[in-house]
């Protein structure tokens, strides 16, 4: 994916921190190898830790947040649209409510435009967009008093670069659908 620097963290930390100010629960999507984000936020709140797996490097992150207070660790791919919903269901049936959801699970689909395949475009498109879409739509359902739903972009949404047609292209749309979420 693009690097995570320093100050990609905080910002990004920084406007989820602003989210979560008032939440009693809060909904994550992260891949396991950003847990900054994830540890700025968790602590004081019960935490859904969705992953698309179980294994040992998100096992130690996990770990890690449990330490900090209440984490639900729920799996799933989010390449099957069943999932987005589902996660966001059992993370309400196990913590009582939703306040705030975080959509940051990305598929970072790079190569020549003229090489990369409709699979190549359908499975980046269904993690990147999909899933934020319908886990965004079952969050907003059950946010019977208000809430907030950060969907994680990328600068590559209004910059291109060479080699991620596909994924800049995806988080464009993704950038476009949270602003007519809002």
């Amino acid at each position: 994916g693009d690097e995570v620097t320093p100050t990609s963290v905080r910002r990004a930390t920084g406007v989820a921190a602003r989210a979560v100010r008032n939440a009693a629960s809060v909904a994550l999507a992260l891949p396991a190898d950003e847990p900054a984000l994830v540890t700025a936020l968790v602590e004081g709140y019960a935490l859904g830790y969705a992953t698309s797996g179980r294994s040992p490097d998100k096992e130690e992150a996990f770990e890690r947040l449990s330490r900090l207070g209440r984490v639900q660790w729920l799996t799933g791919d989010l390449i099957d649209p069943e999932v987005p919903g589902r996660l966001v269901a059992e993370t309400v049936e196990e913590l009582g409510r939703i306040d705030v959801l975080v959509n940051n699970a990305g598929r970072s689909t790079s190569g020549d435009a003229l090489e990369l395949t409709v699979d190549d475009f359908d499975a980046t498109f269904a993690v990147d967009v999909r899933a934020p879409f319908l886990a965004s739509q079952e969050a907003a359902r059950r946010m019977v008093d208000g809430g907030v739903i950060v969907n994680i972009t990328s600068i590559h949404e209004t910059v291109p670069r060479a080699g991620r047609s596909v994924y800049a292209s995806a988080k464009a749309a993704l950038g476009m659908l949270t602003r007519s979420f809002a």
